[in-house]
């Protein structure tokens, strides 16, 4: 390989690791962000005394998270078991 491309291939690799380094920074601070939403998004919702679906969809749309009332039961982890 000619010296000319064989720098310019690895002065594209350097550049390539120093963007995912970039990257991973950035996605680390955005978790923490998200986590600090949902926190305190959960924070408001403790706070209130019987909160009722549309009372914690109001709130969480206060803190544009998405309020899913979810009271359905769980399946189990194995549905092929038998009694």
């Amino acid at each position: 390989m000619p010296p000319a491309i064989r720098h310019a291939a690895e002065a594209i690799k350097a550049n390539t690791d120093k963007q995912q380094d970039e990257l991973g920074s950035i996605c680390l601070e955005a978790h923490k962000l998200a986590v600090s939403i949902i926190n305190t998004a959960e924070f408001q919702l403790g706070q209130r005394e019987d909160p009722d679906a549309a009372g914690c969809r109001r709130i969480a749309r206060q803190w544009d998270v998405v309020y899913v009332n979810d009271d359905s039961p769980r399946p189990s982890a194995r549905s092929d078991s038998q009694p």
